[in-house]
Formats: structure tokens, C-alpha cells, sequence
């Protein structure tokens, strides 16, 4: 049986996130840098809600990528999903950190991260429990 108390806990931390980072974007330019952090947040929990809602352990990692692998096993189409947007994996370390961003990050990217982040929110949700969630 699906845990599901605590799945619904993942997701209610990840919609916090995507809406931090949608309230960022808003601010404009100038918080760029945190709207992508919660971007990348909310995508890693909406995912690890997915595998608490399938009956998976949640590693302790920040890799949508080694999340995308589990993911996989039970469904492959939001596994694909996850691996065209694994670069959102690099938005959890690289701009938090002055020493860490190796390549300067733009406004629209950080539109394209709250985008990617929403669409793997929304298939996660709807795979968990059968609704997107706005």
C-alpha cells in the first residue's frame, strides 16, 4: 500500500516550491538565482512524492537523473520526461554558492527551469493521484 500521508507531504513542499519560484520570476531578473534553486526543488520533490507514491525508498540525492533511473522501472514515459529536463539537477548546487556557477545564468533560463519543473509537478501529481495540479 502507497504511502500516502507522506507522498502528499512531498507534494505540498514541491507546489511550495514552484510557487516561490513563480513569485521570484515575478520580482524579475535580480532573483534569478533563487527562483531557479526552488525551480530544481520542486521538480526533485515532485518526483521523490512519485516514488513515495509508488512504494520506492527516497535517496537522499539531488540528481534528477538517478531519480529518473527508479522512476523507470515503474513508469518509463515520465522517466523520459525527467531526463529531457535533468538539467535542472545543476540548478540545485551551481547558483547557490559564488564559487559554483561555472556559466552565467540568464532570466530565460530560469523561465524555461519554472516551465520544466511545472510540467514534471503536474505529471507526478497526476500519476500519484489523477490531477494536475495549478
Amino acid at each position: 500500500m502507497a504511502n500516502l500521508k507522506s507522498a502528499k507531504q512531498w507534494f505540498k513542499i514541491a507546489i511550495r516550491d514552484l510557487r516561490d519560484c513563480e513569485a521570484l520570476i515575478a520580482l524579475g531578473p535580480n532573483h534569478k538565482h533563487s527562483a531557479a534553486y526552488h525551480a530544481q526543488q520542486c521538480a526533485e520533490k515532485a518526483i521523490k512524492g512519485f516514488l513515495t507514491y509508488s512504494e520506492f525508498r527516497v535517496p537522499k540525492t539531488h540528481d534528477l537523473g538517478a531519480l529518473a533511473k527508479l522512476v523507470s522501472s515503474v513508469e518509463p514515459e515520465l522517466s523520459k520526461l525527467i531526463l529531457r529536463h535533468k538539467s535542472l539537477t545543476n540548478l540545485a548546487i551551481a547558483y547557490r554558492y559564488p564559487d559554483a556557477e561555472s556559466k552565467p545564468l540568464t532570466f530565460a533560463t530560469t523561465k524555461s527551469a519554472a516551465k520544466k519543473a511545472r510540467q514534471i509537478y503536474d505529471q507526478c501529481l497526476k500519476l500519484s493521484f489523477g490531477k494536475a495540479g495549478h
